[in-house]
């Protein structure tokens, strides 16, 4: 095997790894994407508040608008 055929075929292997790499990659940045939908799904269940007032707290965040924190007194 000549000198250019090994790089011709280190060529095509190094191709196929990185291809390999680049697959992997995006199941693993599907997979972030997945996990942190979850999150914001369990954070949003856990707040308590009526439908109406969650719907308009999403609202804002797409907006991109902050809204004023109520504050909430525990039962003494």
């Amino acid at each position: 095997m000549s000198k250019y055929e090994r790089v011709c075929e280190e060529i095509s292997q190094t191709e196929s790894k990185l291809n390999a790499i680049k697959a992997k990659l995006k199941k693993l940045y599907e997979s972030k994407t997945e996990l942190e939908n979850v999150e914001i799904i369990n954070a949003v269940r856990e707040i308590v508040v009526d439908g109406a007032d969650l719907m308009a707290f999403l609202e804002e965040l797409k907006r991109g608008k902050t809204i004023a924190k109520k504050e909430v007194k525990a039962d003494e």
